[in-house]
């Protein structure tokens, strides 16, 4: 059943790093120069149904904002709310949860917020019950939450690149050994569908002496290395699996942030309009 998909992928994402954990001993007991690796971070890929549920999701966002702003503000709130939260979760079960995407939870969180507070609104006004928020409030909490969480797209990925250039303070040449692939989001309508492949380099490099590949999480169709070329990383002294380098999927997360916050931005003035 599609709804035990998340059980099963977290039971073979155990299995698979069981597997891992072994490999590199052999690896290690072959190659007393072998370091180890990373490979056991796995893809994140949101596919087939799940892709079509996101995309319907910002179509009935942007047209519920559109079309019900000024008619029934609460609508347009609710209508904004599904798309956090459809995103949230479709994100949330297309790749494991680690430190560094633990904002994710944020999505369906607000998105969950934003859906129950209008209807519980539209609800109590319909039975004359007395409202747990205004509908300026809601419309302002919303509007704050979307700004806020665009803002936040935007100067995190500032934060983590200080707060790894700090903990990776060793520079090496990595050479580009291999690019993992997979399909990503489609594009395109009717016969001229077509899905993105979108690819992430695997490094090897020397520390102290010992060798070790890291595969990176970010996966892209542009900017992405050729195999065998040569670019210098940042590598954690302490732990030479953990590696910094900029990337072109930063630019995609501020862009993002973006929307979001112009998306809060004009949700805020729409509301102060109003009045």
């Amino acid at each position: 059943m599609a709804v035990l998909d998340p059980v099963y992928k977290y039971l073979n994402e155990s299995i698979n790093e069981k597997e891992r954990v072994a490999q590199m001993r052999e690896d290690r007991e072959a190659r007393p120069n072998y370091g180890g690796n990373n490979y056991h971070k796995e893809t994140a890929e949101i596919k087939g149904a799940g892709g079509v549920f996101v995309l319907i999701s910002l179509a009935v966002g942007f047209l519920g904002l559109i079309i019900f702003s000024q008619v029934e503000p609460m609508i347009a709130v609710a209508c904004v709310g599904q798309m956090f939260l459809f995103i949230g979760l479709s994100a949330l079960l297309s790749q494991k949860l680690t430190f560094d995407n633990c904002a994710l939870l944020l999505f369906p969180i607000i998105g969950a917020g934003m859906v129950f507070f209008p209807l519980d609104s539209l609800y109590r006004r319909k039975h004359d019950l007395p409202p747990l928020l205004t509908t300026n409030g809601i419309e302002a909490v919303a509007g704050i939450c979307c700004l806020a969480l665009g803002l936040a797209m935007i100067i995190v990925p500032f934060i983590r690149k200080a707060v790894m250039l700090k903990r990776c303070t060793l520079t090496v040449e990595a050479t580009c050994i291999g690019l993992d692939s997979h399909l990503g989001s489609t594009s395109g309508t009717g016969t001229h569908r077509h899905r993105t492949r979108v690819y992430a380099p695997d490094w090897e490099y020397t520390v102290d002496g010992k060798i070790y590949n890291h595969l990176e999480e970010v996966y892209t169709n542009v900017g992405y290395p050729e195999i065998g070329s040569v670019h210098e990383i940042h590598v954690d002294p302490d732990d030479p699996v953990v590696i910094y380098r900029k990337n072109g999927g930063t630019v995609v997360v501020i862009i993002v942030g973006l929307i979001f916050a112009l998306l809060g931005a004009l949700m805020i003035y729409m509301m102060l309009i109003g009045k």
